[in-house]
């Protein structure tokens, strides 16, 4: 072990680890619970778009007989999938923002991002 000058330097060494574990783990998860709110907002923005999709589907005899343009326009809105985010752009930037004048907490902050 380390050698410490007084009695209780071991015990705060053991707390501000401790201290930084909780707060990377707190980070952590608020980080997941904003990509999961990213997520789910990926997630209803494509079932509006298909949903905008269809609609205009089943309004196509209003315009006439369908063109290949048509249908490879619907053909590729059929392929898409929902772009899901990396990353909680938004949370990253609020918990940054909290921690400004904290400089130890902007540290586990950038670790965890």
């Amino acid at each position: 072990g380390l050698a410490h000058s007084f009695p209780d330097d071991a015990a705060r060494g053991a707390v501000a680890c401790l201290h930084v574990d909780l707060v990377l783990a707190r980070t952590r998860a608020q980080l997941n619970v904003g990509l999961g709110k990213e997520q789910r907002r990926a997630e209803r923005s494509h079932a509006q778009l298909r949903e905008t999709a269809l609609r205009r589907r089943a309004q196509q005899g209003i315009y006439g007989r369908r063109s290949r343009v048509d249908a490879a326009r619907e053909a590729a809105e059929d392929a898409m999938e929902p772009s899901y985010p990396d990353a909680a752009v938004a949370t990253e930037r609020a918990l940054l923002a909290d921690a400004r004048e904290d400089e130890a907490l902007r540290a586990c902050l950038l670790i965890a991002i």
